[in-house]
């Protein structure tokens, strides 16, 4: 068959059976999605070109040690600028998914011109890249956009090996090779074993298997080391932490590397099973790491020496493209295998994207051996070929939604992060039914919230013992006091708080942060909690440092309902200004006046007071506009009701010289607007100086003195 026909069927084989991903009627972003794409400000909003490659933040704003992948971010960017609305439509999530599969077809027609340069015949380098394209394995890299990592960068990587070709010596076409190289590079990690995997092919492909030979490129291969180590070099200078340390690098899988070895060895083997039979599959297969020693694990560890040794063995004796299968997959399973670095899960589908290439080569020459083996040959084929799509076509629908995709992977495996998941969906049911209950009490309908609120409690039980399990195999994974298990910690701890548990709520919290003081999670419980004992300043000052971090609609819902009973407290203690300033962050953060009716009503109320005292005011400045007594006046209403710049841009009028006013007339009411201004540590130390002021003028005023030792209490005796 002629490669203008072959090439359209390759294309459909990639695109075809992730087509529901696009048709779905509810497509949404899943699991990671939202935080690298529609809540990254490096995507929705465009940066300076440059700061995609030198500020690693890009990548995702809060928790982006580990992950710079420029060219990933950069991609995720050009597809907001076509597609993006806020917030994200079902056609903004359709167009990434059709980019993802644009990149697997490109890299699926890529690889069959490939195939053919390694010395495959049409037919064999179809079937191989047909079982490229159709692997049930490879659905998570098309359909998780997340991962448009891995399809970007096997596209460059396997054009750099095509462009090198056993390239012998400097050339362009070895730059042009080492572009590609560099682009993959900057779009995953994987791509640092270049160099082997260029050794491998062209030993094999090119060398005719004298090793003398390949060792005689070695100008080449130092070039594309060199771009690999000043990529290296650059990854370590912006993934370093807060404290310097290189993230993943100190953490192993089960303890030590002596834990990691037998893990090492038992996904091995789950790899392969997942290869040769790609059935029973889940988003996470956790392979527990055993403390102590593991005999499973190591026989493992064994039987993959064994084979890596044998596989070189046979390359060196004219042995098949089998031995080269595993080669090249272990080759690329290197930057995964947590020897070096541990990631966060000890296997996943994405990372055979693009060892699967090496296999699809071998399994293309044994499909189309088997073709031609008399009339059942083709059939078998066709056979296999079917069997890959319809269990492709299934994952993908997995994937339409995080539910399914969740509850499909509880059906194989006790994944943590799916019973995480399960457990924050019924801690949120079990929350909406006591808020509903709350609703129906306060209607004098006590009868009919009872039921509710039993269920709600259930639910919230059940969530409690799912929790614990979470924390079981985490602790198992880990240790009791690592972030994950703290976080099933923070989210049991907002269980509490809804049962109204205030101070189981605010201990559990407390617990967390004393062990992992930067988690916004727990933060978020304490402020909660200390909402429910009535500490509501607190409670509101916890809740903007979370929001301004990892905002959330929840917590900007609690948040503005803080801000309403905040402002009700000061209103009663005759504060209008804080009254004012907290119902106008309360309708802030919820605008929508079916939800925040009250507060608008509150905000219309108080604005109609404030020009009922201002309006005589600004008269007076009007026709007498160099009194300076009123325009004092003027500031201190301003001040009063919470409009902070307008008041500071006349008390810093009123303090320039010849101004008209009194400086010692203007200083006490300047101090109180910056002891105001938003509680703010730089407002107490404004206020403070200017109390140090007034007492340097009026040595020993009660009033000033009483002031300076509040601002100096606020400030921590700075």
């Amino acid at each position: 068959m002629a490669p203008r026909v072959l090439l359209p069927l390759l294309a459909a084989a990639a695109v075809v059976p992730c087509l529901p991903l696009v048709f779905s009627p509810d497509a949404k972003f899943v699991y990671d999605d939202e935080r690298f794409i529609p809540k990254n400000p490096a995507v929705t909003t465009p940066r300076p070109l440059a700061d995609y490659f030198t500020d690693p933040r890009t990548a995702e704003p809060r928790r982006w040690q580990g992950i710079w992948r420029p060219l990933r971010t950069i991609d995720f960017m050009i597809d907001w600028r076509i597609a993006g609305e806020e917030p994200p439509s079902a056609w903004t999530v359709r167009w990434y998914h059709l980019r993802n599969l644009g990149w697997h077809a490109a890299t699926t027609l890529l690889l069959f011109f490939l195939f053919r340069r390694w010395g495959a015949g049409d037919a064999a380098a179809a079937l191989g890249s047909a079982v490229f394209a159709l692997h049930p394995a490879q659905v998570e890299s098309v359909a998780f956009i997340t991962s448009r990592g891995d399809l970007l960068c096997g596209f460059f990587l396997l054009t750099a090996l095509f462009v090198h070709r056993g390239c012998r010596r400097l050339s362009l076409r070895a730059a042009a090779a080492a572009g590609a190289l560099a682009a993959a590079l900057l779009s995953k990690e994987v791509a640092a074993m270049f160099v082997p995997a260029a050794v491998l092919t062209d030993f094999l492909f090119h060398d005719g298997r004298r090793l003398r030979e390949t060792l005689r490129r070695w100008p080449v291969y130092l070039l594309y080391g060199l771009l690999t180590a000043a990529w290296l070099l650059a990854w370590v200078a912006h993934h370093r932490g807060i404290d310097g340390e290189i993230p993943g690098v100190e953490e192993r899988w089960g303890g030590s590397l002596a834990g990691t070895l037998p893990l090492l060895g038992r996904s091995a083997v789950y790899y392969a099973r997942l290869v040769l039979l790609p059935v029973d599959m889940a988003l996470d297969f956790y392979i527990l790491p055993v403390r102590g020693f593991d005999p499973l694990g190591t026989a493992c560890l064994v039987l993959l020496v064994a084979a890596l040794a044998l596989s070189v063995r046979r390359l060196f004796r004219g042995g098949g493209t089998g031995a080269f299968a595993l080669l090249f997959a272990t080759i690329l399973l290197v930057p995964t295998s947590h020897l070096f670095a541990t990631v966060g899960i000890p296997t996943a589908e994405r990372f055979l994207y693009l060892p699967l290439a090496g296999v699809a080569l071998w399994a293309g020459g044994l499909l189309h051996a088997g073709a031609r083996r008399g009339r059942a040959g083709p059939v078998l084929v066709l056979a296999v070929l079917a069997c890959l799509f319809a269990v492709t076509t299934e994952r993908a629908l997995a994937w339409t939604h995080l539910d399914r995709l969740w509850d499909v992977t509880l059906e194989r495996v006790r994944s943590p992060r799916a019973l995480q998941y399960r457990a924050s969906l019924l801690r949120s049911a079990g929350e909406e039914k006591l808020e509903q209950a709350r609703e129906l009490i306060a209607g004098g309908r006590e009868a009919e919230a009872e039921p509710l609120r039993a269920e709600g409690v259930a639910e919230i039980g059940r969530s409690f013992e799912v929790y614990d399990e979470v924390m079981e195999i985490w602790s198992r994974l880990f240790h009791r006091e690592h972030a994950v298990v703290l976080l099933a910690r923070a989210e049991r701890a907002l269980g509490l708080y809804a049962l109204g548990r205030h101070d189981e709520a605010l201990a559990e919290a407390d617990a967390v942060l004393a062990t992992f003081p930067a988690s916004y999670m727990a933060k978020y419980a304490r402020a909660l909690a200390l909402y429910g004992q009535g500490e509501l300043k607190e409670s509101a000052a916890l809740l903007e440092v979370v929001l301004g971090s990892e905002p959330t609609e929840e917590r900007e819902h609690a948040a503005a309902g803080v801000y309403e009973k905040l402002a009700g407290r000061y209103n009663a203690e005759g504060n209008r200004a804080r009254a004012y300033r907290c119902l106008a962050r309360s309708f802030e953060l919820l605008p929508d006046p079916k939800e925040n009716r009250g507060v608008r009503a509150a905000l219309d109320a108080m604005d109609e007071d404030f020009e009922r005292i201002v309006g005589p005011l600004r008269a007076a400045v009007r026709r007498a506009p160099a009194d300076g007594e009123s325009w004092l006046g003027l500031a201190s209403a301003y001040a009063a009701y919470g409009r902070y710049r307008e008041a500071g841009e006349i008390f810093d009028r009123l303090l320039a010289p010849g101004a008209g006013a009194r400086r010692a007339d203007v200083l006490f009411p300047y101090a109180l607007y910056f002891f105001q201004w938003r509680d703010t540590e730089e407002g107490y130390r404004r206020a403070a100086a200017i109390y140090e002021e007034i007492l340097r003028v009026n040595p020993g005023l009660p009033e000033a003195e009483r002031e300076l030792r509040t601002c100096r209490e606020r400030l921590g005796g700075k």
